[in-house]
């Protein structure tokens, strides 16, 4: 990396434009688009499920600290959550995804979905 590297005090008089080699825009463009649809349909969860999965995945909190914290056995926190991801993997292959940027390209600016409010 030092062999290649270049001074930043050298770059406006050498016009070398610095690219990240790893990014993948349209990768992260898809990423984000299907982050977007499964924000959305998990608006069709049960309050239940949305929170299991909720604490699951965004919160990355285990299934002991869940149960201790929210009053649930583990049976229900298991069958609530295994029900939550197999109904939000339907709903999925249910709704036709959108590819990334045809809103766009249809004169529209933005994204048709709204992030989740944590009392969803």
């Amino acid at each position: 990396a030092l062999e290649t590297a270049v001074s930043l005090a050298s770059i406006e008089e050498a016009q070398i434009e610095i690219v990240d080699v790893r990014a993948n825009p349209e990768q992260l463009a898809i990423l984000r688009h299907e982050l977007l649809r499964i924000q959305a349909l998990a608006r069709e969860l049960s309050p239940d499920q949305q929170l299991a999965l909720g604490c699951q995945i965004g919160l990355q909190m285990n299934r002991s600290e869940f149960c201790r914290r929210f009053g649930w056995s583990e049976e229900k926190y298991r069958k609530v959550a295994q029900r939550a991801r197999a109904r939000l993997l339907r709903l999925m292959a249910d709704e036709p995804a959108v590819p990334p940027g045809a809103l766009a390209s249809e004169g529209e600016i933005g994204t048709p979905y709204e992030p989740l409010s944590p009392h969803s």
